[in-house]
């Protein structure tokens, strides 16, 4: 097993979270990422729970389609018209250059399908295109992710720079860095 990232000493998680990647999985993940730069790729993390651990083991990845990137107009329009998105009109509209959107049947499609396979989803992971690998704002105003890993992937120049995951119990706590292993 490789440590990527240790988590510094922080609050107090109830479990200390974890998250081990299969090996081919990991490079999965940077090469989505390096893909679609220089706008944000978003996909799901798929595997089990180590029962009271808090160590989520990844054993696959799927990226998500960008709704916002302008070739999803007409499904944009559709979701916008409806309210099933949380964010305006404007930002919706904006091309998805720095933002992601998420289709929500998209996402339930991917999940139904790993839990065929017998896997759960324990996490979200998203790249930062020239930025760290930290929550930004948009990051901390995003709901329902709690309780999920969150893994950012920072990509400068068309290249893997680092990957960083993070946690947070509620909406209200603060994100907390997880340790990433690849085995």
């Amino acid at each position: 097993t490789l440590p990527v990232q240790t988590a510094p000493p922080q609050l107090p998680l109830r479990v200390m979270q974890k998250l081990i990647f299969d090996k081919q999985q990991w490079e999965k993940l940077q090469q989505l990422c390096e893909q679609g730069y220089p706008k944000e790729v978003c996909g799901l993390l798929f595997g089990k729970t180590v029962n009271g651990t808090g160590i989520k083991k990844v054993q696959k990845v799927q990226v998500l389609t960008n709704i916002l990137d302008g070739s999803h107009k007409d499904r944009l329009d559709e979701l916008l018209s409806m309210n099933a998105l949380p964010i305006d009109r404007d930002r919706a509209l904006s091309g998805g250059n720095f933002e992601f959107m998420i289709d929500p049947v998209e996402h339930y499609h991917k999940v139904r399908e790993s839990e065929n396979e017998g896997l759960d989803q324990v996490g979200i992971f998203h790249s930062h295109p020239d930025h760290p690998a930290k929550p930004s704002k948009t990051d901390e105003s995003q709901p329902f992710l709690a309780g999920w890993s969150q893994l950012i992937v920072a990509v400068h120049a068309k290249k893997f720079l680092e990957a960083k995951a993070w946690y947070r119990e509620s909406e209200s706590t603060p994100f907390q860095m997880q340790d990433i292993l690849i085995e």
